[in-house]
């Protein structure tokens, strides 16, 4: 990758091995809009380019195991991610957040499961 551009981030594709998000497992993705990617930091987002590990950790961390539609979502305390360490879900009125993340639209149809967007990048702790 070259140059700052977050669409090379969320185009880059590391060298993986055959992995749960590569199989044909059901999941749940929570995935950024584009106006969520513009908020990441510089710095931030000069470590994923740089960093192809930390790449792939920040993938996973936006993917839970299992076909998991938002009204199996709103009744959890946090779900454990491909990237290992888990995030929190917490509903406050008729929101539901994804660590910091606010989901803004839920259950969209995927091939191997489910989409739940979010409205920031989540990023996994070190």
């Amino acid at each position: 990758m070259k140059g700052n551009d977050m669409n090379e981030v969320r185009t880059h594709r590391p060298p993986m091995r055959r992995t749960a998000l590569c199989a044909l497992v059901a999941t749940a993705f929570f995935a950024p809009t584009d106006a969520a990617f513009k908020k990441v930091p510089k710095a931030t987002l000069r470590a994923v380019q740089r960093n192809p590990k930390l790449l792939k950790r920040v993938l996973l961390y936006h993917v839970i195991k299992g076909k998991v539609p938002s009204t199996t979502v709103v009744t959890l305390k946090s779900a454990k991610t491909l990237a290992g360490p888990a995030v929190k879900i917490r509903v406050t009125g008729n929101r539901v957040f994804v660590n910091n993340a606010r989901v803004t639209t839920v259950d969209v149809p995927a091939s191997n499961g489910v989409i739940h967007v979010i409205n920031r990048v989540l990023i996994p702790p070190k």
